[in-house]
């Protein structure tokens, strides 16, 4: 039997008629969703970019005025948003979050704050000590201004060892008796080692612990987490969108490992020294020891701070700006009397920090040293002794310059001293807690040398 088909007078059956607009109308369908769909996101960026310019305005608003930056918490009126400030300590700096909360969305950024640089850091170098005799010898050059207590610098003369040039000066040399020898308030470095209010509410974990990738999920991210024992991080651990800054106090010795990766808002104290392994790559961390911290060869670093009770050594290595490294003696107990900052063939971008609970004692041998392979880009600030045969493109500011030749110890001479505070980034920012300097700025982590 043949089979016979209905056509229409167009030549078109029914059911072609009605696939044909079914077609059309979800095409159409499809074509609205996807309108409306790339609408309500330009939308949302559009309200995400207008919330995050308002995080960024409250917090100008905030650092143009210095009654308000005093307060914790600040809540600031950007047209019809509503942003609020609340202020913490991280390290030496300040950080301060702003979230702004607008129609069915929020926004949330951290910003670190620190110090302009302002009057006596806008020298070359500047020495402390009071009724100061200083001499220059070697290959010193000096770019920028010296602020002394006294004029009574001369060319010296030291055994085998050149003459300065008479024109080792590239600026004026400035006279002021009372230059304050201690100018960096110690209770900022205090808070740092003693940060950990440490309650029931904390969590312990016994006995030493390995910190990697996995086990990070055993810490919290909303109470301290103590370690009693020793810890031991390796492998590869960072920061993700959701990552909250994680708190740890050891009662032991803390290790990084070799070629481990910790790029993690982490803050770590411990009671015995801090080891930092070859080939090791640190990011957005503070490392605080009551003893001494030691850094391998090759280790980079970036937005890191580490501070210590005993003594600091860093080797072969590279840390980006804003790295702070700082050294606390308390001298009142004389072992710390030989306390020693060492740099040796390394590149420091940020601040390097000796700090003492008293300025001034003879028996004080507490030092910063950076030898002749390594490169300053910062600040050098020494409450005591300062041995600086680097390059430092910035500022130092110590009590006593030293520079030693077997036999002898030579005090307040500045020998194969370089320094060009012309060459210090215009975006350089001091850590806080400087005496009569409050003028605040975002800290940028980088810039182009």
């Amino acid at each position: 039997m043949k089979k016979k088909f209905i056509i229409s007078e167009d030549g078109f059956t029914l059911s072609s008629i009605l696939m044909l607009i079914l077609l059309a109308t979800t095409l159409l369908f499809g074509f609205i969703t996807l309108l409306t769909f790339y609408n309500s996101y330009n939308i949302k960026l559009t309200n995400k970019k207008t919330l995050d310019l308002a995080c960024f305005s409250a917090l100008q608003i905030l650092l143009n005025n210095e009654n308000e930056l005093e307060e914790k918490v600040t809540v600031v009126k950007i047209d019809s948003v509503t942003v609020k400030l609340v202020k913490s300590a991280n390290g030496v700096f300040t950080e301060i979050e702003s979230t702004a909360i607008g129609f069915n969305d929020s926004s949330k950024i951290k910003y670190l704050i620190a110090n302009k640089i302002e009057p006596p850091f806008n020298n070359a170098v500047v020495i402390s000590k009071d009724r100061l005799r200083a001499a220059v010898a070697g290959k010193t050059s000096i770019t920028g201004n010296m602020l002394l207590t006294t004029d009574k610098v001369k060319i010296g003369r030291i055994t085998g060892v050149s003459s300065a040039s008479k024109d080792y000066l590239d600026g004026e040399l400035k006279i002021n008796e009372n230059i304050e020898t201690k100018l960096l308030d110690e209770r900022i470095l205090l808070s740092i080692f003693k940060y950990f209010e440490i309650n029931e509410n904390a969590n312990y974990i016994s006995n030493n612990f390995d910190l990697n990738a996995t086990t990070i999920t055993k810490l919290s991210s909303n109470r301290i987490n103590v370690i009693e024992g020793d810890l031991y991080i390796r492998g590869n651990i960072r920061n993700n969108k959701k990552s909250e800054k994680c708190f740890i106090s050891v009662k032991g010795q803390t290790t990084i490992e070799e070629n481990s990766i910790v790029n993690k808002d982490m803050q770590i104290t411990s009671d015995s020294s801090i080891i930092v392994e070859e080939n090791v790559n640190l990011g957005d961390i503070i490392l605080a020891t009551e003893n001494k911290i030691e850094v391998g060869e090759n280790t980079y670093g970036k937005n890191v701070q580490l501070f210590a009770k005993k003594g600091v050594s860093i080797s072969g290595s590279l840390f980006e700006y804003p790295t702070v490294i700082g050294l606390y003696t308390d001298s009142d107990e004389e072992s710390n009397f030989k306390n020693k900052l060492e740099i040796s063939s390394s590149i420091i971008n940020g601040s390097i920090l000796l700090v003492c609970s008293t300025v001034g004692l003879p028996k004080n041998k507490s030092i910063i040293t950076i030898d002749d392979q390594s490169k300053v880009h910062g600040l050098i600030y020494s409450e005591n002794n300062a041995d600086i045969s680097g390059y430092v493109n910035g500022i130092i500011y110590t009590y006593s310059f030293w520079y030693y030749k077997e036999p002898t110890e030579y005090i307040n001479w500045l020998v194969n001293v370089n320094v060009d505070s012309k060459k210090l980034d215009t975006e350089f920012l001091l850590p806080v807690g400087f005496k009569g300097i409050n003028e605040m700025a975002i800290l940028k982590e980088t810039w182009t040398n």
